[in-house]
């Protein structure tokens, strides 16, 4: 199979039916040849096929091109060396919204007209941006033609809904009923139209649209992003008609704060153990107070969570210490004072923990502390009069990995010449198989 490398769809007339036929097409371009075949089609019925059209891996779909192996890839596991043929179409087992789909054209429009003249109305009334979209629009037209009524008294968008033709005949009534006693409301999704409906005074709900933004009224992660409901909204009214606006805002800047301010609020309630559907929590009588509250939680348990970790690493290295100091063992004698400069090696955590502080290292944080215990490598303390001068990471090979002196300018790090040349004496006198692993028993 093959990921399609361009779509295209057509309205054609066939057996007494309007069909949109999707047709999907491969560049080989290794060879310059293109390979092409109809994989689905839909009709005015509401029919659906498909053929050579299988759910790919990588999300979409992938095609079988007939003449092509059905699996290009040798490398599968499931290679074949079957050539793929024409399936002919069956029951659709694809989605009805695949593939792109491409304007319509004059001929077609023509075409669908031939069959259904009255349909010109549609086209006249309605931009349609897709063939798609005008076979979607085609079957809800044969199925109620009161489209055309609502269209004319403007309810365009709530008409071309699918979901709208779904609810039972006195729900739609009533939605019409509702749109032409609040023509203000004819242009909303169906879902917000709905919940207009619900509201307790529809002037509110509308001025509940003007306020809050689309984006801050659709969302399912309520951990992220979390929605600002018509219920949401009057809390806020009230929390701003109860407290002091700051002295240079309008009112529809603090109403933005506050609603900022209870979005973030919201986010820490999800994260929180608190019930964040108990009204005490979910609209607090002090938003402030009690967002200042969840941070101050936040922070605490940011602290103890750092400091868990803290203990479990601290811990940790513990444990591997009596290992470091039979390792350590394998070292003595090692100390060596080079052209005055300290050069050691130490299973001291306290002492890794000073040298790590004052040179701005991680060999205490990235974990070389336990990498030394697994005997995967080496770390070589240099210093001069008790104070850490530089570093250096030793492999098994006895080759130098790494070497550092202060790293708190990370653009010039190095040690200094002296410190090298100390080292590098230091390093010449000792035997290559020291640094090699040797099998040591963990202690207790």
């Amino acid at each position: 199979m093959h990921q399609v490398t361009s779509w295209s769809d057509r309205i054609v007339y066939e057996e007494g039916y309007i069909w949109r036929v999707l047709n999907a097409a491969w560049h080989d371009r290794k060879h310059g040849e293109w390979y092409d075949v109809d994989v689905y089609k839909e009709n005015d019925a509401g029919e659906a096929y498909s053929q050579n059209l299988y759910t790919s891996m990588f999300g979409g779909y992938s095609v079988a091109f007939p003449g092509l192996p059905i699996n290009p890839n040798r490398n599968s596991y499931w290679y074949s060396e079957a050539i793929a043929e024409e399936e002919g179409f069956s029951a659709d087992r694809a989605r009805r919204l695949i593939g792109d789909s491409d304007p319509i054209t004059q001929e077609e429009k023509d075409i669908i007209c031939d069959l259904y003249p009255d349909f010109i109305y549609m086209f006249q009334k309605w931009n349609f941006k897709s063939k798609r979209e005008v076979m979607d629009k085609l079957i809800i037209w044969l199925e109620h033609k009161e489209l055309e009524l609502m269209l004319q008294a403007g309810f365009e968008r709530v008409g071309m809904n699918r979901s709208f033709w779904r609810l039972t005949e006195a729900n739609r009534k009533a939605t019409c009923l509702f749109m032409r006693q609040n023509p203000q409301f004819k242009n909303l999704t169906l879902q917000e139209l709905r919940q207009a409906m619900k509201a307790d005074s529809p002037k509110e709900y509308g001025e509940y649209l003007q306020a809050v933004p689309s984006y801050h009224r659709s969302t399912n992660n309520k951990a992220w992003w979390p929605v600002i409901s018509y219920q949401d909204y009057k809390y806020l009214v009230k929390v701003q008609n109860k407290t002091k606006r700051p002295k240079g805002y309008t009112a529809s800047m603090y109403f933005n704060e506050l609603m900022s301010e209870y979005q973030d609020y919201m986010r820490m309630l999800y994260r929180s153990e608190h019930d964040s559907h108990d009204e005490y929590w979910l609209y607090p009588s002090d938003l402030h107070a009690f967002h200042e509250k969840l941070v101050e939680e936040e922070r605490l348990k940011r602290e103890a969570e750092e400091l868990a970790e803290k203990l479990r690493r601290e811990e940790e290295m513990r444990k591997k210490q009596a290992f470091l100091k039979a390792i350590a063992k394998k070292y003595k004698g090692l100390d060596k004072i080079v052209d005055g400069y300290s050069i050691f090696i130490t299973s001291d955590f306290e002492e890794w923990k000073r040298q790590a502080e004052k040179l701005h290292q991680c060999i205490v944080a990235a974990g070389y502390y336990q990498k030394m215990a697994d005997q995967k490598s080496t770390i070589v303390f240099i210093q001069k009069d008790g104070e850490p001068m530089a570093t250096a990471e030793i492999s098994q090979a006895g080759k130098i990995l790494q070497f550092y002196a202060n790293e708190l300018d990370r653009n010039d790090c190095k040690p200094s010449e002296e410190i090298q040349t100390a080292f590098n004496k230091w390093l010449d006198n000792i035997p290559k198989t020291k640094w090699k692993p040797r099998k040591i028993k963990e202690a207790a």
